[in-house]
């Protein structure tokens, strides 16, 4: 499981091993494939990302970037947020796409 902060590290969403991405009343906000396909809740794709950490929307768009260490980076290169544990990438993805 991976859970995703916001810039102060406070805690807004999870991401788990299937790619359900819930907040914090356990509601689910979308899905990630394990292709990198990115969901809402009525399974709308809505973006996807690559396995170099750059993430795009629905109509190709870069909108951002997540590194390895887990900093997410929209596409101004501002820090949006940070995902810690478990789906580094498939998590940052869900905070640009789903979360915020």
């Amino acid at each position: 499981m991976g859970t995703i902060l916001d810039l102060s590290g406070n805690k807004m969403a999870t991401i788990d091993d299937d790619g359900v991405v819930r907040n914090l009343k356990w509601a689910i906000l979308g899905y990630v494939d394990f292709d990198g396909d990115v969901y809402n809740n009525e399974r709308r794709k809505v973006g996807y990302f690559q396995e170099n950490g750059y993430i795009f929307d629905e109509t190709a768009r870069r909108v951002g970037a997540v590194r390895h260490d887990g900093y997410v980076f929209d596409y101004e290169n501002q820090r949006l947020g940070r995902v810690t544990g478990n789906n580094i990438i498939s998590g940052g993805a869900a905070l640009i796409l789903l979360v915020r």
